[in-house]
């Protein structure tokens, strides 16, 4: 017995290399035919977005403020798609200013003039995005995202006074003897981007994709998106 175990380990020694080489070459047929059934292209892409942050969610930090912030974001997008998934690669720019008005602080209860000196971001973001195709034309687009972005400009603030609680700006004053007078706030220079979206995909050939998607891009977004896509 034992002998015929030393046997049968010897051949078994001998015969491994070949079931590796075997294995291998499955592995790798497997993988070619994978690649040729789903194929990786590359393509450029151009994406709109409105961002948005409601007037009622400055309100939780703030008693007054003058507005919303709704802005238009511009980006360029370097895409990577292999069957049902893609990965983009994004450089975006936008204006994130508001409405130059009276805030009025939740914690000291003082009103200061708020006023947006070309306050901006450039953002680098990389994205997720999976694809449940509905048709040959037609599917479902759900992501995630991750990057950062730039901050650009200023945020300048002035001490204020408003009589009767008329916060109204052509109702206020400058305070005198102020001590901030168009006083940058202190911001970060880079910030963190988390992006979710949700969105319809409407691909008329393999090579053109055109995207319409929502969701949260720090702030909220709405916008479209377009690709052309290379062998």
């Amino acid at each position: 017995m034992r002998t015929y175990l030393f046997l049968l380990s010897l051949v078994t020694l001998w015969m491994l290399p070949g079931i590796a080489r075997g294995q291998q070459a499955t592995l790798t047929e497997t993988a070619q035919v994978a690649s040729q059934e789903n194929p990786i292209h590359y393509g450029i892409g151009l994406r709109f977005r409105g961002l948005s942050i409601p007037k009622r969610i400055f309100e939780r930090f703030a008693e007054v403020v003058p507005s919303g912030m709704s802005q238009p974001q511009y980006s360029i997008e370097l895409v990577r798609r292999r069957g049902n998934f893609e990965t983009s690669y994004a450089i975006s720019w936008a204006d994130l200013s508001i409405e130059d008005g009276i805030w009025l602080d939740d914690l000291d209860h003082n009103p200061s003039l708020v006023e947006f000196d070309n306050f901006s971001w450039f953002t680098f973001d990389v994205n997720a995005v999976w694809e449940y195709p509905f048709s040959s034309t037609w599917g479902l687009r759900y992501g995630i995202g991750i990057g950062l972005g730039i901050l650009q400009g200023d945020i300048l603030e002035t001490d204020y006074e408003c009589p009767g609680n008329r916060y109204e700006l052509d109702a206020c004053m400058q305070q005198l003897n102020a001590d901030d007078v168009r006083r940058p706030l202190d911001l970060p220079p880079v910030v963190p981007i988390m992006t979710a979206l949700l969105g319809i995909q409407y691909a008329p050939s393999e090579r053109v994709s055109i995207n319409l998607e929502g969701g949260l891009q720090t702030t909220f977004f709405i916008g479209v998106s377009a690709a052309v896509f290379f062998e």
